[in-house]
């Protein structure tokens, strides 16, 4: 009896021993579980960062917030902490980025009004843009007031500058033999102008050559002396542009300022080497009415007097360039029907649109019918007049741009 007491006693025990155990790995358990759910939501929060922008700091601060409050094992159990990691790091960076366009906005943003003074201000403010990366660039809103202030400082430092010579002509308006070395400071002055300026100052520069001639008369210089010619002073081009009319194929506008009394300005065109006498005016413009279509054409001028005893001709101005879109490589009309004529081209790369004229000569009187789109290689004209013999030409549109025109053979409408 007392053996079986003594066993029963060790069977309890290590029961007792074997429920403690269990107890132990039950909480173990727990604890791993608790762990684990602890650690999922937080790399959730991470997952849920996304690509870094910033908007995401919110998603950011949240992440890192909870992932500081988890126990050392949790953290330990957290597969993503380098994506939270990064994208603290890439959320510095785009917040040192921002404010480094902030500034550069802030300098622009003082650009509103700009006078002949503003050079250093628009200067800091583009050399601050320039540095910026180009992902940087993008995020300027407000870059067209940069723009605009560098191109307006230019005007007004070009209107300045011809308005000082301009006071400078104006006050040798009752010039003498003594004030030669004045008249020679302000024809200085003058010269040292940029072309810009100088048709700025415009006409304003034959008082300027009134004075010169006075103060040469006026210092005893011998009869032959007198009668040397003076060069005439050299004309700028104010623009050259290329367009079209209802009654004009591809043409080029050269303008300028009109020339003095007795002058007469001569417009050149240089293609490959090539000069062109394009024609003469005394009025501020000449059309060229035959460009060469698929190059590169240089204009230029010449002032010429008419009296070429007292004045030599100018030095030619500087060349202003402009490309002429090439004309279609191919033309052809065709009477198909009564009053029908099928007009026919090949396609031009690039070309915007394609504009159909008309005309009974070969070289004048062109009509516009017609503009049509790019994808367009064709057009029926349903108006010719039965019996009658026509050209067409067609003009390409490139841009903003248009082309001299390439002209079909004749074609006799059927009756």
């Amino acid at each position: 009896l007392e053996f079986r007491r003594v066993l029963f006693r060790s069977e309890e025990k290590a029961l007792v021993l074997n429920a403690a155990t269990l107890q132990n790995a039950t909480e173990e358990l727990a604890e791993l579980k608790e762990n684990h759910l602890a650690a999922t939501a937080v790399s959730d929060l991470i997952d849920q960062i996304g690509d870094v922008t910033l908007a995401s700091k919110e998603a950011v601060d949240k992440a890192r917030e909870a992932f500081d409050q988890l126990t050392g094992v949790q953290k330990g159990l957290v597969e993503n902490l380098a994506k939270l990691t990064q994208a603290e790091v890439e959320l510095a960076q785009m917040n040192n980025e921002l404010a480094a366009v902030s500034k550069v906005m802030e300098l622009i943003g003082k650009l509103e009004t700009i006078t002949v003074n503003s050079g250093k201000e628009i200067e800091a403010a583009r050399a601050a843009y320039n540095i910026l990366s180009d992902e940087q660039k993008t995020l300027i809103t407000n870059l067209e007031i940069l723009e605009n202030a560098e191109k307006k400082i230019v005007e007004l430092i070009d209107q300045a500058a011809a308005d000082e010579v301009k006071q400078w002509i104006e006050s040798l308006a009752t010039v003498t033999e003594n004030d030669k070395a004045k008249v020679e400071a302000v024809r200085k002055a003058y010269d040292a102008l940029t072309d810009a300026q100088k048709a700025l100052v415009g006409n304003a520069v034959q008082a300027l050559e009134a004075a010169e001639k006075k103060v040469e008369n006026s210092q005893g210089a011998k009869p032959d002396e007198q009668q040397k010619p003076v060069q005439i002073t050299r004309p700028s081009i104010k623009s050259v542009k290329n367009s079209i009319g209802k009654k004009a194929t591809g043409r080029v506008k050269i303008t300028f300022l009109r020339p003095a009394d007795g002058q007469e300005i001569y417009v050149y065109r240089k293609v490959d080497k090539m000069v062109s006498f394009v024609g003469k005016t005394t009025g501020t413009y000449v059309y060229d009415n035959n460009p060469v279509s698929g190059k590169k054409a240089s204009y230029y001028l010449q002032a010429v007097s008419k009296d070429v005893t007292k004045y030599l001709d100018s030095e030619k101005s500087v060349e202003v360039t402009i490309s002429i879109p090439a004309d279609p490589k191919s033309v052809k009309a065709e009477a198909i029907g009564k009053k029908q004529v099928k007009v026919t081209w090949s396609k031009v790369k690039g070309a915007k649109k394609y504009c159909i004229y008309r005309s009974t000569k070969k070289s004048n009187g062109y009509t516009r019918i017609a503009v049509l789109k790019a994808s367009r290689s064709s057009y029926v004209d349903k108006t010719a007049k039965v019996g009658k013999k026509y050209y067409y030409k067609v003009v390409v549109k490139k841009a903003s741009q248009f082309s001299a025109g390439k002209a079909s053979k004749i074609v006799t409408v059927k009756k």
